[in-house]
Parts: structure tokens; sequence; C-alpha cells
């Protein structure tokens, strides 16, 4: 059946322009599939816990930073406390 229809006729849509309706068409249905994959990554929650706990990380880090300056003092006049006991003992 093909073969009676002229080579120029079998690709005819391949050398017409593209109408315009048909172009805003296709505009608009790129469009609307990037808004609609824009929309799904912004609705995951995939990320959150893993931020979640990063924060919590963070702030044990930030008391354990804060605690051990004052553990850090309190251990050293123990020990020149104990320094100075031990030397007045001799």
């Amino acid at each position: 059946m093909a073969e009676n229809v002229p080579l120029e006729s079998r690709h005819a849509r391949w050398a017409n322009p593209i109408h315009p309706v048909d172009e805003d068409k296709k505009m608009k249905e790129i469009l609307m599939s990037l808004y609609i994959k824009i929309q799904s990554l912004l609705s995951r929650d995939e990320g959150q816990d893993l931020v979640e706990y990063a924060l919590i990380v963070a702030l044990i880090a930030l008391a354990c930073t804060a605690g051990m300056s004052s553990l850090a003092t309190a251990i050293n006049n123990g020990f020149s406390a104990l320094g100075t006991t031990l030397t007045s003992d001799l």
C-alpha cells in the first residue's frame, strides 16, 4: 500500500513547518511536565530525617564542647589541689 504513494507525500509531514498551535501545545506540555517534576521533588520528605539528625548531632557536639571547657577547668583545679596537698604533706 505504501509503495503506491510517492516518496514526497510519504515524508511530507517532515518537510512542513510545525503549526504554531502545535508548537504552543508542545511548549505547554513541556512546561507542565517540568512543573510536575519540580512539585514531586519538593514534596518528597526523604531527606528531612537526615537534616534533623544532623541538627541534633550538631547541638550535642556544641553542648559537649561547651561542657568540656568547664570540665577541663574543674579537673585542672582538682589536680592542682591534690598536688598542693601532696607537696605540703612532704
